[in-house]
């Protein structure tokens, strides 16, 4: 007898006549806020996600399975909720029985789902039998496994259904994730709404209307500071840039039309750009992601911190909360020494500023060809490093020293 593997999918387009509130992964619906969210989930714990959105692994039970769930509130007002429940697999019927209880939970409150279209055999990488099964008052995509060449160990597949932009759809799978080092064989029923408004054109947005989310820090201001000197009068540069979808850190920037002047400053200003990121909508409520803006960067004599002394003496009660990792560096190897091969070692003192982050008055890079450029790649990389604001003895981080090497290899 073949052994079988399977994959349930299911599909439904929303259509005008529904309020976009109305859609719904159990308890959650779109448009509500993080508070709503926990209020419809009581006894969920929910986290903060990098950038967008909460997740929580108990989020909610349906149809007798408990699901974790995460909401994401994406830019131009639409959202993404993705809820999964996963259990040791034992069966194929008992599989297909969880994706059918909470398919039937799903039906009752958006209507009934319907199977997508049979997928290429190259989407899907195994021999398989398609076929379209009733699920409730919907259908769905019935795929299984017909190669019997390898264990199933040895089956990996990931199939997820499409959304397309200008729809609210909800997608529905159930399938059995084959064993891996460190967990048995699983049964995943997996739920995907999302709901997409046609973004408007990219357009332009004041930079006095933003709001930033983060700004450069103290060992940003100096240290883009290192190979120019301060100006005698503070001085703005103004860049045009572009707000990135995901996270909302400036990027693509270019100098505009400077006087001679703040012209002079524009790379310490574009040294500083990225550092800056852009809440999802302004003070009057406009949208910034993908949006363009023109930067305005203030540069002073006062952001440079010069005159500071390096004392270890605490260094090894400080908790780092970032910091320089080797596989993160490579971002700022200079591309001719990454070219011809060459490596360096760095020597670096430093001290803890009052927003966490290091000034390091103390930056020693070894003689050689590349030199120049090692340096200024140290002057970005000890930017990265960031403390917990108490030592282990419970007394404030700030002044805290500490020396470190860093290691450039390709």
């Amino acid at each position: 007898m073949k052994r079988t593997i399977i994959f349930l999918a299911a599909i439904f387009s929303a259509t005008a006549a529904f309020a976009a509130d109305e859609y719904a992964v159990g308890p959650i619906k779109t448009g509500m806020t993080y508070d709503e969210v926990r209020a419809a989930t009581p006894g969920a714990v929910w986290k903060p996600m990098p950038f967008r959105g909460i997740a929580s692994n108990n989020a909610f039970t349906l149809g007798g399975l408990v699901f974790g769930a995460q909401y994401i509130p994406e830019p131009w007002d639409r959202y993404h909720i993705v809820a999964s429940h996963a259990s040791t697999f034992t069966d194929i019927a008992s599989c297909r029985a969880d994706y059918e209880k909470a398919a039937a939970a799903v039906q009752s409150t958006i209507g009934n789902m319907q199977a997508p279209p049979e997928f290429a055999p190259s989407e899907i990488g195994y021999v398989a039998k398609q076929s379209e099964v009733k699920v409730g008052g919907g259908t769905a995509l019935l795929i299984q496994h017909v190669d019997n060449a390898k264990p199933e160990s040895e089956w990996p597949f990931e199939l997820s259904a499409s959304v397309h932009e200008g729809d609210t759809t909800v997608n529905m799978s159930g399938e059995i994730r084959p064993a891996m080092t460190d967990k048995p064989a699983q049964c995943i029923v997996r739920i995907a709404l999302g709901e997409y408004t046609k973004r408007p054109r990219k357009g332009t947005v004041a930079f006095e209307d933003l709001i930033f989310t983060s700004e450069p820090s103290l060992s940003r201001l100096h240290h883009s500071l290192d190979t120019a000197s301060p100006p005698a009068q503070p001085i703005t540069v103004q860049l045009n840039c572009a707000i990135d979808d995901a996270d909302g850190h400036i990027e693509n920037c270019t100098a505009a039309n400077n006087d001679p002047a703040a012209a002079a400053y524009a790379n310490v200003a574009l040294d500083r750009a990225n550092d800056y990121l852009v809440a999802d909508k302004t003070r009057s409520g406009k949208w910034t992601p993908g949006e363009n803006t023109t930067l305005q960067i203030r540069i002073a004599a006062t952001d440079r911190r010069d005159g500071l002394k390096v004392d270890i003496g605490k260094q090894s009660q400080l908790k780092f909360t970032a910091y320089p990792r080797p596989e993160e560096m490579v971002r700022f190897y200079p591309q001719d020494a990454l070219a011809a091969g060459a490596s360096t070692e760095i020597e670096v003192g430093c001290v803890i500023q009052t927003d966490l982050s290091a000034i390091c008055p103390e930056i020693t890079v070894p003689s050689g060809p590349y030199q120049t450029q090692f340096r200024a790649a140290a002057s970005k990389i000890v930017t990265v490093y960031r403390v917990a604001p108490t030592l282990n003895d419970g007394t404030t981080a700030v002044g805290a020293g500490f020396r470190a090497k860093l290691k450039l290899s390709p």
